[in-house]
């Protein structure tokens, strides 16, 4: 409940620094927003590919998160899976030959960063503006003076389905040039998911840590 008023004020913010500095934001955002809130289910698969720059070095990873309402969500990359029945959360790491669960109370966590709420963390803590516009999409950008001053990403870019409002892909730069492209391949909305996705039970031979 905390979360949901949080950003609630967060989206008025915005919206009320955007009329003060006259940047008017594409109208399409206000159907991206409600779609990518939470209230809505959603199954998303992706790709995630990351240059980084001082490492001189590219990987690519596929991916798929599923959200529903009441902060019940499900995320898997490479080799992590998180799965959240909306007040305990289950990471689980099948890179090793002993494979580990780790248990946390969802409340303690902060996952503002992860594949599941990442679009919805950037739709929700900037202003963004058009910077150009096709018949069937629209490319976003976040304006320079809507970036918190302690947040590591620098840069924001959003390509739109103007039609339904589902997000094509999603560019990143961090503070340190790191980018970060996110392909979302295939989005389903307007879905009924079986509760059986949003828990966990603990398979023979994992070792469970509880940080409850």
């Amino acid at each position: 409940m905390k979360r949901n008023i949080l950003t609630g004020m967060i989206i008025l913010f915005i919206v009320a620094a955007g009329i003060r500095a006259g940047v008017v934001e594409p109208p399409v955002l206000q159907t991206v927003r409600a779609l990518y809130g939470g209230t809505h289910p959603l199954d998303v698969t992706f790709t995630l590919h990351i240059v980084w720059k001082v490492r001189e070095k590219e990987e690519t990873q596929n991916g798929r998160f599923i959200l529903a309402p009441g902060d019940k969500f499900r995320c898997e990359i490479g080799k992590n899976l998180w799965i959240c029945d909306g007040t305990t959360l289950w990471q689980i790491n099948t890179a090793d030959k002993s494979p580990q669960v780790t248990v946390r109370n969802l409340e303690d966590e902060d996952v503002a960063m992860y594949p599941s709420h990442i679009v919805s963390t950037y739709l929700n803590s900037r202003e963004f503006r058009t910077m150009n516009e096709t018949a069937t999409q629209i490319v976003i950008e976040s304006t320079p003076g809507s970036i918190p001053k302690n947040d590591d990403t620098r840069f924001v870019r959003l390509i739109i389905d103007k039609k339904n409002g589902i997000i094509l892909s999603l560019f990143i730069i961090d503070r340190n040039g790191n980018e970060s492209t996110y392909r979302f391949k295939k989005t389903k909305t307007d879905i009924v998911l079986n509760p059986k996705l949003f828990t966990y039970s603990t398979a023979k031979g994992v070792t469970v840590v509880d940080m409850r």
